[in-house]
């Protein structure tokens, strides 16, 4: 096999963790940000799916998934779910926090 060389350990020898964090935190803002709002757009879809405080989450682990999947919440033992699992985002956005105050309360949400 030919091609080139993969020997690049002093290369990237100088990255810390740090470094890599900060070089990569505009990216991942903008990544995060996007994936939040697709996770309101998915629960906007499926209002009876979703929690009724926090609008990017589902209310039950079963509505997390996919219609045709749900199945999967019960293969897994309890403690094996992460504790934020039913979240569909961690960086509520402004348009996260008027959902919020929107939805919360309401009878059919």
């Amino acid at each position: 096999m030919s091609g080139p060389s993969v020997n690049c350990g002093k290369e990237f020898s100088d990255w810390t963790a740090g470094a890599v964090e900060e070089q990569c935190a505009d990216a991942y803002e903008g990544f995060k940000g996007e994936l939040h709002e697709r996770h309101l757009d998915y629960f906007e879809a499926r209002p009876k799916s979703r929690n009724t405080t926090q609008p990017w989450a589902a209310s039950e682990r079963r509505f997390a998934f996919p219609k045709g999947w749900e199945h999967l919440a019960d293969l897994l033992p309890e403690h094996t779910w992460r504790r934020l699992h039913l979240f569909g985002g961690f960086k509520p956005s402004a348009r996260a926090h008027a959902a919020r105050r929107s939805y919360a309360g309401r009878p059919d949400a």
